[in-house]
């Protein structure tokens, strides 16, 4: 799936409108079959919450088309501004669970068409990020500081989008101290709703603020092969823990919460301190 989506994201000069394609057999949900056809530019909404799979056992997918491909059989091409909503779907009749998922409303043949619960997101984009290791520091930094101030970050924060999201870029010499092989460290949703969970206190404020908090880190501590770092900010001390993975290759923050000065003191009694300025 990633690698798909990157290869049509890497030649949308060339294909910039993307065709939803269904398999139009007695398995196919009439919701899919109405989609079948559709055409919408590369960068329009719709592929944020509808690029398939749209749930579970969903066979459709995507197809490429150049300017030449659209003008020769005059296709048409589709816009969903003001067409798509997010609305509550029952999850559960025990418990009454709802779940909000999102909503194509088809002005052609005036159907509502939802993905399943869980799906309202590009499967794709949110396992495909450029490989910022290939990029200098500053260009990477500077990628990362806006991709957690926009719309995807948002929408990640919120569990509309899967995988790994990245949150930091370190300089030669933290990545040195830390004997990492990487510049570029990941949050990944299972780590966000376990620690929105752990640590509600924290909003995506705070979230959007990592690039600085663990890239300028004031206190970095070794302890039990991961790295606590600490920096204060507005009044409030920050604490992070990032950890390698066994080959180095990768970073990955596992916690992030506030704490105070007495439970810095005790951490410093049990790792082995690698920055101190704090």
């Amino acid at each position: 799936m990633a690698g798909r989506y990157k290869a049509f994201m890497e030649n949308v000069d060339n294909r910039p409108y993307w065709q939803y394609v269904a398999v139009l057999d007695s398995r196919t949900r009439p919701a899919h079959r109405a989609l079948h056809g559709k055409i919408f530019r590369y960068d329009d909404p719709f592929w944020d919450t509808h690029y398939p799979p749209l749930g579970w056992n969903c066979r459709c997918r995507v197809r490429a088309l150049s300017q030449s491909d659209v003008d020769k059989k005059d296709l048409p091409i589709s816009s969903s501004e003001g067409k798509i909503t997010w609305e509550d779907q029952l999850v559960s009749k025990k418990t009454g669970e709802l779940q909000p998922v999102a909503v194509y409303h088809d002005p052609v043949t005036g159907m509502k068409i939802p993905t399943d619960v869980g799906w309202s997101y590009n499967p794709g984009k949110a396992a495909w990020f450029p490989d910022l290791d290939k990029y200098p520091y500053d260009v990477a930094r500077e990628w990362v500081q806006g991709g957690l101030t926009g719309p995807d970050f948002k929408a990640f924060y919120e569990g509309k989008i899967k995988g790994n999201f990245p949150v930091a870029v370190l300089d030669e010499e933290y990545k040195k101290a830390i004997k990492s092989k990487s510049q570029v460290v990941y949050l990944s949703d299972e780590t966000l709703s376990k620690n929105k969970t752990k640590h509600p206190e924290l909003n995506i404020n705070d979230y959007q603020r990592l690039p600085e908090i663990i890239s300028s880190a004031k206190l970095i501590i070794e302890k039990d092969g991961q790295f606590l770092v600490f920096i204060k900010q507005n009044g409030k001390y920050y604490f992070t823990v990032i950890k390698t993975t066994r080959n180095k290759n990768e970073l990955y923050m596992t916690s992030f919460r506030y704490t105070n000065l007495k439970d810095i003191e005790d951490e410093k009694k049990k790792g082995r301190i690698i920055k101190d300025e704090l």
